[in-house]
This record gives C-alpha cells, sequence and structure tokens, in this order.
C-alpha cells in the first residue's frame, strides 16, 4: 500500500507540475502576443507606409493562391524562397521587434525548411537523375526532421540548451557576490538618481501601462569618476527588482576589425534577451569612442 500511495502521488505531483508548466507557458504566450500587437500597431503609426507595402505584398499572393492550383506555391522552391525571405525579415524590419515575434518567424523558417527538404527528396527529376527511388531517402528526411527538432528546441529553449552546453560569453557574466541581496536602501543617497531608475525600470516591467502615454524609455546612463557608486546602485537595483543582473565590459566587445564591434553589441543583447527579465550594466562605456579614436582608419 505504501508503494502504490508514493506511486499516486508522484503521479500527481508531476500532473500538477505539468498543469503549472501549461499554464505559465499559456500566460507567456499571451503576454507575447500581446507585445507583438502592441509593437505592430506602433510601427505602423509611426510609418503608416509600413501597412501598405505589406498589404501590397500579402494580398496579390493571398488571391493567387486562392484561384491557382498549389502546387505553385507548394513546391520545394518556393519553400525555400519564403524562408529566405523571412530571414531577410528577420535581419532588418524585424530586427527590434519583440523576442516572441522573432521566434514566430524563427519558427517559420523552420517549418519551411523542412518542408522545401522533403519536397526536394521527393522530387522526381533530382531522383531519376541521381538513379534513387523514395525509399532511399528516408535517411536524408529523417536527418532534415532531427535538424529541425533541433532547431525548434534552440529557438524555443535557448537558455537552457546554453546551460546544459555550458557555454557563456565572455562579456555578459554576472557578477559574483548575490546582487539581490542588496536593495535601495543599502545605497546611502542619490535618492533623484534612484526614483528616475525606478520610473525607467518600472515602465520596461509594465511597457503596455505606460506606452499608451508614449512613455518609453529604454535606458539611462549613469557617469560620474571612479568610485562614485555607479557599479553598486545598478546591483542594488538588480537586487530592488529581482532582476538577473549581468556585468558587461564593454572593452571586450571591441574588435579592429570592421563591423566586429557592432556584431558583438548584437549578439550580446539577443543573447541577454533570453534571460529577462536582466538588468545589463554597461561598464566603461566611453571606451568604444576611445578605442575609435586610437584605431583611426585601422576599422
Amino acid at each position: 500500500m505504501d508503494l502504490l500511495a508514493y506511486f499516486f502521488l508522484a503521479i500527481l505531483m508531476a500532473y500538477f507540475r505539468a498543469l503549472k508548466w501549461a499554464v505559465r507557458s499559456l500566460a507567456h504566450i499571451l503576454l507575447g502576443l500581446q507585445e507583438s500587437l502592441l509593437w505592430t500597431w506602433g510601427s505602423i503609426r509611426e510609418k503608416p507606409s509600413r501597412l501598405l507595402a505589406i498589404l501590397a505584398v500579402l494580398i496579390p499572393i493571398t488571391v493567387l493562391i486562392l484561384i491557382e492550383p498549389s502546387s505553385w506555391f507548394y513546391n520545394w522552391p518556393a519553400m525555400f524562397g519564403v524562408a529566405l525571405a523571412l530571414y531577410g525579415a528577420l535581419k532588418s524590419p524585424l530586427a527590434a521587434a519583440p523576442p516572441f515575434l522573432r521566434k514566430l518567424v524563427k519558427l517559420g523558417i523552420a517549418v519551411c525548411l523542412l518542408a522545401g527538404w522533403s519536397l526536394l527528396l521527393r522530387w522526381e527529376p533530382m531522383l531519376h537523375r541521381l538513379g534513387v527511388s523514395r525509399r532511399e531517402t528516408f535517411y536524408p528526411w529523417l536527418a532534415g526532421l532531427a535538424t529541425f527538432c533541433g532547431a525548434v528546441a534552440w529557438v524555443l529553449f535557448p537558455e537552457a540548451i546554453v546551460s546544459m552546453a555550458g557555454h557563456r560569453s565572455q562579456a555578459l557574466v554576472p557578477r559574483a557576490g548575490g546582487s539581490r541581496k542588496l536593495r535601495y536602501t543599502d545605497v546611502g543617497g542619490m535618492e533623484e538618481a534612484k526614483q528616475q531608475i525606478r520610473e525607467l525600470v518600472e515602465s520596461r516591467l509594465n511597457p503596455s501601462k505606460y506606452r499608451k502615454y508614449g512613455m518609453i524609455r529604454n535606458g539611462i546612463l549613469l557617469y560620474g569618476p571612479q568610485g562614485s557608486g555607479k557599479t553598486f546602485l545598478a546591483e542594488a537595483t538588480a537586487g530592488e527588482f529581482r532582476l538577473r543582473y549581468h556585468y558587461v565590459s564593454m572593452p571586450t566587445l571591441v574588435s579592429m576589425w570592421q563591423g566586429m564591434t557592432e556584431s558583438n553589441v548584437r549578439d550580446l543583447f539577443r543573447e541577454a534577451t533570453v534571460r529577462k527579465p536582466a538588468l545589463l550594466f554597461l561598464d566603461e562605456f566611453d571606451s568604444l569612442g576611445v578605442a575609435r579614436q586610437i584605431a583611426g582608419n585601422k576599422g
């Protein structure tokens, strides 16, 4: 009886954990949809021409899909073309989009690539030229499916995969010492600075609440001589709002090669995005300009 009771209790605990995960996932999806819709609406209001451009592309494609044979669109060149178009949109128009919307686009790219790969393996001219049958393409298709599953896992759970691999960016280093133990009460003075930072963090943690009033702030600059308490204030902010605190040394991002510094900064923020909510403290920010002056025309 004891064994049966333990077994039943284990099943019950697993059920409640799965239910908790499902509710949390649904909440994340709904919040992501809300954030994506608000970002889309804000982008359209900022540039109404974007809506006209989207409609000019989508309406003709929708009409052609409805009236023409499906073979015109459901083939491997079309699938690879759509994947390439989505990748281009991810790099330019959607570069500043919310993470949820970017994840949807990445999943769309993965689906299109898998569909294109599957259709290519069933393309009769290629099979005839190579002298293989459809049955012999099973293992290449299985390799494509495994790659697809890996890509989906990377898109949905990047933080878990990075943690399992033990990889960490050289610039993105959590400061040891437990910044969550610090609070604003541990920081003497600087009341005006703490109030400004508090308003900023609250506006970022509740974007929909402040966006309708036009209050969108993306960062704050702390300046002062060494030892004036900038790093201590940043750690206290992370502890006050229960944020993951990451200390970023900006000189580690500087490269003499053209375009590499910008790429390092983009990769840094992209990696930090999967650790939300997080506070990035960019130390020695002025080193970027100094390094550029020293490098001169070398890059």
